[in-house]
């Protein structure tokens, strides 16, 4: 802290949602939501020095420095106190639901606890080693952050649905006051229409622009409107898909501060700018370039809007249905710059389609418990994260491999789209994506599916790059 730069990283947790220092026995605990333990380091070299296991998702953890004890949330609804000396639980308090956040008063000896499936604050003495009141949060809801003011007897806590800033009176509860809290407008768009997402459907869609053998050189106007169109078709389905999944994405951790769900936005905001921006997207796309593009985009924000959406619940088929308008931005791009559907378009299509299994199924992987408390179904086998799913992704990506050479002889106006340096470097890339799926098959971790989503991000843009730069 004094020199501002990064002395070391450890590794070997899983999911760590939480971390503590306990100065008495110079020892850092960090708990573990994925395997529901507390890892313990020594504080001088940070070597693990023990492990303390919990019923499941380890989430917060407090030190307790003046009582010397240690208090970790966990489960389905519990609060585990700990004595560092021992390192063994002490006493475990049953709470309503899973906790999220909590504060201490060192005072009272009280902890303020949220817990949000429950639509409460709990209130645990820890002299009398249980909960002692509940105050309900009514209409606020959703995960929040809290700051207990000991010196007013003060209680702030921040709400996501509605955004409120709330204050509650911590010795009988009332509340105080109930403030509006900010908003980033711009932030709440461009999490609406999930920027990052949207970029790389749009950029594999100019890509596939410029690889149409019409494509003779880079009109920049033209490549400015066709992402401009792409932007808006795109953005347009993934509003609709926070307004159809707003009560699921609430439930969800890497969801719930979306703004739909969060009740930043309204619906009626989200439906408007929605039908506004995919109007304005078709229409760009069917006055500048030609019909066809204009309805291959429609086609494909209802597919994913109104099809793959609600399909997410009902079956893991919902992958390959949404992995349809996954790939379409190639066609939308080639039929725009070539008027049609030939060949090139279609191996184009062909490399994103297969591509977006090994990709979405680590994502799945990797936020199994989410998706499974909102009632998603995306991995192939109905058992979560297992051996089968892990041979589905190997499966998928050896598919890419045939599929991959393809542009080198097809697709182009004379013969192949791109070179024999192109189809090199996808052939490498597409044995790196084979490599990482067989290492999630071995390892079985949530750290190996993390490593297949990484080399899917890495993939696209060297694969569709590369056939650009070597296009014949």
């Amino acid at each position: 802290m004094t020199t501002n730069r990064l002395i070391r990283t450890v590794g070997g947790f899983s999911e760590p949602q939480g971390v503590g220092y306990e100065p008495s026995t110079d020892t850092v605990y960090v708990a573990n939501g994925g395997d529901g333990s507390v890892r313990l380091l020594r504080g001088a070299d940070l070597q693990s020095i023990g492990r303390i296991g919990l019923a499941g998702d380890a989430d917060n953890v407090r030190i307790d420095a003046a009582h010397r004890r240690v208090l970790v949330g966990y489960g389905n609804g519990a609060l585990a106190v700990i004595d560092p000396q021992s390192r063994k639980i002490v006493v475990d308090i049953p709470l309503k639901a899973h906790p999220e956040s909590f504060r201490l008063d060192d005072d009272d000896q009280r902890v303020y606890i949220n817990i949000p499936d429950a639509h409460e604050i709990a209130v645990v003495d820890l002299q009398a080693q249980r909960q002692v009141s509940s105050w309900q949060t009514g209409e606020f809801s959703s995960n929040f952050p809290m700051l207990l003011d000991g010196v007013r007897h003060q209680l702030w806590v921040a709400f996501r649905s509605p955004p409120k800033l709330v204050a509650f009176d911590s010795k009988t509860g009332v509340r105080l006051a109930a403030l509006d809290s900010c908003r980033d407008a711009d932030e709440d768009y461009k999490l609406l229409i999930k920027f990052n997402l949207s970029f790389m459907v749009v950029f594999s869609a100019v890509i596939s622009y410029l690889l149409a053998p019409d494509i003779k050189e880079f009109d920049w106007a033209s490549i400015g409107l066709l992402f401009l169109g792409g932007m808006l078709v795109t953005g347009s389905a993934n509003a609709i898909n926070q307004i159809v999944e707003k009560d699921t994405d609430a439930l969800m951790k890497r969801t719930a501060n979306r703004p739909v769900a969060s009740g930043r936005m309204t619906v009626e905001e989200a439906r408007t700018f929605a039908l506004l921006a995919g109007i304005g997207g078709v229409l760009i796309l069917y006055l500048h370039f030609n019909f066809l593009a204009a309805a291959l985009a429609a086609f494909s924000l209802f597919l994913y809007a109104f099809v793959y959406t609600p399909l997410k619940k009902v079956s893991s088929i919902s992958v390959l249905v949404g992995a349809v308008p996954g790939s379409l931005p190639c066609l939308i791009g080639w039929a725009a710059g070539n008027d049609d559907l030939s060949i090139g378009g279609w191996v184009l299509f062909g490399l994103q389609f297969f591509w977006q299994f090994p990709h979405f199924w680590a994502i799945a992987w990797i936020a199994h418990k989410d998706y499974t408390t909102a009632g998603f179904k995306l991995l192939p086998s109905t058992e979560g994260p297992t051996k089968y799913s892990a041979i589905q992704a190997i499966i998928y990506s050896l598919l890419l491999i045939p599929v991959g050479v393809l542009p080198y002889f097809v697709g182009g106006e004379h013969g192949g789209m791109s070179g024999l340096v192109s189809m090199a470097i996808l052939l490498a890339a597409n044995l790196g994506m084979v490599a990482q799926c067989v290492r999630l098959y071995r390892e079985m971790s949530v750290k190996a599916a993390r490593r297949v989503m990484f080399s899917s991000y890495i993939y696209l843009p060297v694969v569709l790059l590369s056939l650009l730069a070597n296009k014949n």
